[in-house]
């Protein structure tokens, strides 16, 4: 088949430009953007789609800007960097509330509150993990076999890129971890989870694992655990149970408004810094579970009242298991604020707690976590219908 020309008129969630063949069947080519007319060459033919790449832009979109990383498309991290960043804000609620209406069926979808963007559309990353390549390190390619070698990455912090000259050449891994005091650590693989950095949230400062999660975008990590806590002032009950709890930034958030708040998590390390987070900010009604949330509900909302209690749930990309979302429909909290980093998932959870629960969607907030990427952050605040 010659090498068609199409015009991209949509962009799905994930990031690749969706056009029509000739033909009529669906093609999804990525780094193109709505408003690109461009030449493609086929990858893969399906019966009702097509995969296929760029051969020329043949016209730039209006939204079309010079990615700033010489990496880009090569490198699988980034599939944004040639969209200017309003407009890839716009596609990315245009993606969640696609999601919501296709997977989570939900008929009513509120307004999203005032989105909280980036200040930086690059140099945000406070961490960053490498691979031992050929020469020197870098990232996995779309193979997610080979491995591209770099010598920096435009979202990473510059105090991370300016560590590239520390790299353990004799490592197969290095990661780079900026902390809130500007400190850069490196670990390899081999570090005891004992170690600790400090982050800080709007509320105030928080201990860490090493090796441990948090947000890599601290400032808007910030705004969105004190989006919570707003809200939460302003609809306050006087449990709380808080799912996926890490090192206990929501439950500490929400310490001071709450008669009580149990914690679930399950990473040793991060249970450990959470308790020793809560005595440092003098917060004694915080009780944390050490425990998978699996197998902690339902057990976690004995003694505790429904109509009292919000449910603050902070998943994995995976979202909630079934058991869970079982469990919290059983239980039937007043309220739940679902933090999630995938739509996709969020959908799907949402579908189950709106169409077998009685619940309704009462708050949406979009958070632009990680700009000139396909992830963002979303927050959907639930309430009794």
């Amino acid at each position: 088949m010659e090498n068609p020309t199409i015009l991209i008129d949509d962009v799905a969630f994930g990031g690749d430009g969706v056009g029509r063949m000739p033909d009529g069947r669906v093609v999804f080519v990525p780094y193109t953007t709505i408003g690109d007319r461009v030449r493609v060459q086929v990858m893969r033919s399906q019966k009702r789609f097509v995969r296929a790449e760029i051969d020329e832009v043949v016209e730039a979109a209006q939204s079309r800007v010079t990615p700033a990383c010489p990496f880009y498309t090569r490198c699988d991290g980034c599939k944004y960097q040639h969209i200017a960043s309003t407009d890839a804000v716009d596609l990315k609620i245009k993606q969640l509330r696609g999601l919501l209406q296709r997977v989570g069926s939900l008929g009513a979808i509120p307004d999203i509150d005032p989105i909280v963007a980036s200040p930086s559309a690059y140099g945000y990353r406070n961490k960053l993990k490498v691979h031992k390549a050929d020469h020197g390190f870098g990232f996995y390619r779309a193979d997610n076999k080979t491995v591209l070698p770099i010598t920096s990455c435009a979202i990473a912090a510059p105090a991370i890129n300016a560590a590239f000259a520390t790299l353990d050449a004799a490592a197969t891994t290095n990661t780079l971890r900026l902390d809130a005091t500007g400190t850069v650590h490196r670990f390899t693989g081999g570090e005891t989870t004992a170690t600790r950095i400090t982050e800080r949230l709007d509320e105030g400062e928080l201990a860490v694992p090493l090796t441990g999660f948090f947000q890599v975008n601290p400032e808007v990590g910030r705004s969105l655990v004190t989006w919570v806590r707003s809200y939460f002032a302003d609809y306050s009950t006087s449990s709380v149970v808080d799912l996926y709890a890490g090192v206990g930034a929501f439950a500490l958030a929400l310490g001071d408004l709450a008669e009580r708040v149990r914690a679930v998590e399950s990473d040793v390390a991060a249970v450990a810094a959470a308790g020793d987070n809560a005595r440092a900010w003098g917060l004694s009604n915080i009780d944390i579970i050490a425990d998978s949330v699996e197998a902690a509900v339902p057990a976690v909302f004995a003694g505790l009242s429904p109509e009292t209690t919000t449910v603050v749930i902070d998943p994995p990309r995976t979202g909630c298991r079934p058991q869970v979302l079982d469990a919290i429909r059983t239980f039937g909290p007043e309220q739940i604020i679902y933090v999630s980093c995938n739509a996709a998932t969020l959908a799907r959870d949402l579908k189950a707690l709106t169409a077998e629960a009685g619940y309704c969607v009462k708050r949406l907030a979009f958070f632009d976590m990680f700009p000139q990427t396909t992830h963002f952050e979303t927050v959907a605040v639930l309430s009794k219908a």
